[in-house]
């Protein structure tokens, strides 16, 4: 009787010690290095939105104060247009929409949320484009569609 009321005793013992060592052990939450995250903060002011009209494409230039970050888009329906969401952007000195109206890119224009940008960039039908960010600039190449030329839509399906 005494040896298995010492082995109890051991046995809780252990357990006891066990639980209070993984209690007592600290968790350390590492921060990026304060120029990380300034860097990450800083935002772009795009300071102008121009577009100018190629042989075969329109490219509209987006010139920002700063570095841009990665931006993400989507073709959007109804209306029809290319909606691209950049982090950490200032739009706000962009006042009107930039018409374009050349048959395949009707308008641009631009809205502010509190932690980004939306640039949406009509299309009057289906057209093939080009986002490339190139430092402090972004910059959309859309493919002109010629009359009697139908560009069609592939969407994969899951």
């Amino acid at each position: 009787m005494k040896s298995s009321r010492l082995f109890r005793l051991f046995v809780w013992g252990g357990l006891l010690f066990f639980a209070m060592s993984c209690a007592a052990k600290k968790t350390t939450v590492q921060t990026p290095p304060p120029e990380t995250q300034a860097k990450m903060e800083k935002v772009s002011v795009v300071q102008k939105i121009t577009f100018t009209e190629e042989e075969n494409y329109t490219r509209i230039h987006i010139e920002g104060s700063a570095t841009m970050a990665p931006p993400f888009y989507k073709l959007l329906t109804d209306p029809l247009r290319i909606a691209i969401d950049v982090p950490n952007i200032d739009l706000r000195e962009i006042k009107e929409p930039i018409k374009v109206d050349n048959g395949t890119v009707g308008e641009v224009v631009t809205t502010q949320y509190d932690d980004k940008g939306r640039i949406e960039i009509g299309l009057t039908q289906v057209a093939n484009y080009n986002i490339s960010k190139e430092d402090k600039n972004l910059i959309i190449d859309i493919e002109k569609v010629k009359k009697g030329q139908r560009n069609i839509l592939w969407t994969e399906t899951p």
